[in-house]
């Protein structure tokens, strides 16, 4: 019986095998099927599309046609209105070129009346060497003025700087940049030697802060001045408590003696007496007590004037406690 039964479930998978392949293979067929309608539906999309393109470009190219044909009918529009200026222009100019001929008729008998064109010309160019001759001697005499005018600005600066080196002597003030040391001490007198004198600007009465590192310890007074070193006393109450002034202290200028504090020296008023012979000068308004006259004569050195005292002289000495 079981022998039957195999057979039998034999016959079934066979059977079953037999259908499956008929069912594969009409699957197959209509998956073909499908695949070819969908390629022939994407073709026929894409002739639509490229129909619908064509269709925009004609309507395009079309618009553009129209656009141009109108533009041409502006540009004709254009174009005779040109026509008729030029036509009303060229009778102007014509009637112009009548005035003219008149006018030339006019001048040929003029330089008939005149000798002629070459006796004109001789003359327009004698008239033109002259010109050239005038402007040569123009152009010099505006160099010499121009040279003068220079030597006046270098003079003027000259005596700028005077002024102010003079004014800055009298009024104990030196330049923001000085800078210095002290070179020594005296035991005995107590004055203080400084490494800068006046070739480097030093003045007398100028007073200097004395530095060790940040710190300010004293503030000096120039005494005496010589060439390249200057004798200095310290300020009464200006010695910070328990510190001593030692050589190589650093020296800066006190903002009592800046340059920062020096006035302008007004410049004379145009037309002001010149100082009589033998006389002081007269003063510019509102000029500073010490400033010189610019057109007064100039002394040889006023600088090198603060030189050491004689031997003999007696050294002013520093108050005591200083």
């Amino acid at each position: 019986m079981w022998k039957g039964l195999a057979i039998f479930s034999g016959i079934l998978l066979l059977g079953a095998a037999g259908v499956n392949y008929m069912t594969v293979a009409q699957m197959s067929t209509e998956l073909k099927l499908r695949n070819e309608a969908e390629k022939n539906a994407s073709d026929s999309e894409a002739h639509l599309k490229k129909g619908s393109d064509y269709r925009q470009d004609n309507k395009k190219a079309l618009e553009a046609a129209t656009a141009r044909a109108q533009q041409m009918n502006r540009d004709l529009v254009d174009a005779k209105a040109k026509t008729e200026t030029v036509t009303k222009k060229l009778t102007s100019d014509t009637a112009t070129l009548d005035d003219v001929k008149k006018n030339k008729d006019t001048l040929d008998k003029t330089l008939a009346d005149l000798g002629g064109l070459k006796v004109i010309v001789a003359e327009l160019e004698a008239l033109g060497a002259k010109k050239t001759d005038n402007t040569a001697t123009i152009s010099n005499k505006e160099a010499v003025v121009s040279l003068a005018h220079q030597k006046e600005d270098q003079t003027n600066s000259v005596i700028a700087a005077f002024k102010k080196k003079e004014l800055m002597q009298s009024s104990g003030l030196m330049n923001d940049s000085f800078s210095g040391a002290i070179s020594g001490i005296d035991p005995q007198w107590g004055f203080i030697m400084i490494n800068k004198g006046n070739a480097s600007s030093v003045v007398k009465g100028a007073k200097l802060d004395v530095k060790r590192g940040s710190e300010k310890i004293a503030t000096i007074v120039v005494t005496n001045v010589q060439p390249n070193s200057s004798i200095c006393d310290i300020i009464n109450g200006t010695l910070a408590t328990g510190k001593t002034l030692q050589p190589g202290d650093r020296l800066v200028i006190n903002e009592a003696s800046s340059e920062k504090n020096l006035a302008a020296p007004t410049a004379p008023a145009p037309g002001a007496p010149a100082p009589e012979a033998g006389g002081a000068p007269a003063p510019a308004p509102a000029a500073p007590a010490n400033t010189p006259d610019p057109f007064a004569p100039a002394p040889s050195a006023p600088a090198e004037t603060e030189t050491a005292p004689d031997a003999a002289a007696p050294m002013e000495t520093p108050a005591p406690g200083n």
